[in-house]
């Protein structure tokens, strides 16, 4: 669950030490409101029972899941958009390539968020970078299964926090 807080909360914190319930925090974004900064958001996860290696190492995937959805992301004009695999593989070796032999010279891509939003794209521009694409949504795969490597075959729980959700590629930026 997403959460308000300050800068300065603990990542790890027992919140009733009668009942044992403690609570792990990460992801820790700046909050901004009318350009100005207010505090900090971040995600939060309640345990009825003090953290174990194994519980820390979930919180820890769940931070390179967080780092895995933003990074599945590609720009064109300054629109976010993504394009999963079978979408890909779809248009590059059937949609695309049916549109052009039928003539169509123009196709639509959709953000997907709310509100919906459509973006006119020519044939041979997304013909022509969605290998680009692909080899950037392997790059990010890599990295995230390095990553999950990484956490679960940690033993300590030093080694586990000195592990750095870092790696990704910067997205692709297409201009139109």
């Amino acid at each position: 669950m997403r959460v308000k807080g300050t800068e300065n909360c603990a990542t790890i914190e027992c919140v009733d030490r009668y009942k044992n319930i403690w609570r792990v925090r990460y992801d820790f974004k700046d909050d901004i409101e009318d350009g100005i900064k207010v505090g900090v958001t971040y995600e939060e996860i309640e345990f009825p029972h003090k953290l174990t290696l194994d519980d820390l190492k979930d919180v820890r995937a769940k931070e390179v899941e967080l780092a895995n959805n933003e990074a599945e992301r590609f720009y064109i004009n300054g629109l976010s958009l993504w394009l999963n695999k079978e979408l890909r593989n779809s248009l590059l070796n059937v949609t695309l390539p049916t549109l052009v032999a039928s003539g169509v010279t123009e196709t639509l891509l959709w953000y997907e968020g709310k509100p919906s939003i459509s973006l006119t794209v020519p044939i041979p521009f997304l013909t022509s970078q969605i290998p680009n694409l692909e080899i950037y949504a392997k790059q990010v795969y890599d990295n995230t299964q390095r990553l999950i490597a990484e956490i679960y075959n940690a033993s300590t729980e030093e080694e586990l926090c000195s592990i750095a959700i870092t790696g990704y590629p910067a997205p692709l930026t297409f201009n139109l």
